[in-house]
């Protein structure tokens, strides 16, 4: 499973500039999750704060470099600086078009699916409890 952090902002730099000047920590841990490179940087700066869930420090304390990459930062990717939301309809209505069309679904059709797709892709992500925010292939299929 992998998550993908979609915004239409721009990267910044944390306060104090933990990860050296000029340097953003989305772009550490991107080169991290791409090369495998800086995972002691992004575990010190992630056990130094305050506001870490509890359950995430728990993980980290005991975790070895390998799982912290495997199970913590390759499967999370930050994607900034991204088209505004009807350039990105517009994008996703394409897609729903060209899958449409490999089970002989007309543009019209596959193109309508998209506002149930995102109704739900809303209705998920603002669920309260975190494990109930899983979308499926089978959610995706079911909808399409």
């Amino acid at each position: 499973m992998a998550f993908q952090y979609l915004t239409t902002s721009e990267l910044g730099v944390e306060l104090g500039s933990p990860f050296g000047k000029d340097t953003r920590g989305i772009e550490v841990w991107e080169n991290c999750r791409r090369r495998g490179e800086g995972i002691e940087a992004i575990k010190a700066f992630l056990l130094q704060r305050d506001d870490l869930h509890s359950d995430l420090r728990l993980f980290l304390d005991g975790a070895t470099l390998d799982q912290i990459y495997g199970d913590l930062v390759q499967p999370i990717a930050w994607i900034s600086g991204q088209h505004e939301s009807q350039e990105l309809q517009n994008l996703i209505s394409d897609i729903l078009i060209v899958h449409g069309e490999e089970y002989g679904v007309l543009p019209s059709a596959a193109e309508a699916v998209r506002a149930r797709l995102f109704q739900e892709v809303s209705n998920t992500v603002t669920r309260s409890e975190i494990e109930d925010r899983v979308l499926t292939r089978s959610n995706f299929l079911t909808i399409f």
